[in-house]
């Protein structure tokens, strides 16, 4: 993939093409491009138990 700096600059441009300032994360040999916004608890419970419901499944 490159440097960091490689990808963190399409990612970038990428969020503010569609309207979002993504965050870029390096642990160890992975990167993560992520959205920083806060989820609203609305939209962030539901996907809770949904998550629960499929580990234990």
């Amino acid at each position: 993939m490159g440097e960091v700096k490689d990808v963190r600059r399409p990612a970038r441009e990428v969020g503010r093409r569609v309207g979002r300032r993504p965050k870029v994360l390096v642990v160890g040999a992975s990167l993560f491009a992520y959205d920083g916004r806060t989820v609203p608890k609305e939209s962030s419970k539901p996907a809770a138990g949904n998550a629960a419901d499929a580990i234990d499944a």
